[in-house]
């Protein structure tokens, strides 16, 4: 197996249709939350997101999705820290909380709040 299908393996996306558009094609694996979604009890859409992301060493999830499943998204990663999981803005753009989050990711990675307030 090339490392591009490799790479594609461990590489999940996690959004609307329309914001999944120009991925699919790339062969890179893609959950659309309103199928995740439709009629599902949170424990039933955390174990499928969990089932489908279980391989991956990185997961893309734009706004709007992390925003409707919550704390799901959060509960996939395994206690090393994997998949990493990314936010990224949706369809209708970004909310401007960017920061925040690479914040969050830094405190997770290094256990420490690098861009805190010196006191």
């Amino acid at each position: 197996m090339s490392n591009e299908k490799t790479a594609q393996k461990h590489v999940v996306f996690i959004g609307d249709r329309v914001s999944l558009l120009p991925f699919r094609p790339l062969g890179i694996n893609c959950i659309i939350i309103d199928d995740a979604c439709s009629s599902k009890s949170p424990v039933e859409v955390e174990e499928e997101l969990r089932s489908k992301c279980e391989n991956a060493k990185l997961v893309v999830v734009t706004h709007e999705a992390r925003l409707q499943l919550g704390e799901s998204i959060d509960n996939v990663t395994n206690p090393e820290g994997l998949p990493l999981v990314v936010d990224i803005p949706g369809a209708i753009g970004s909310r401007g909380d960017g920061g925040t989050n690479i914040r969050q990711l830094v405190i997770r990675a290094m256990g420490a709040d690098l861009f805190g307030d010196e006191n």
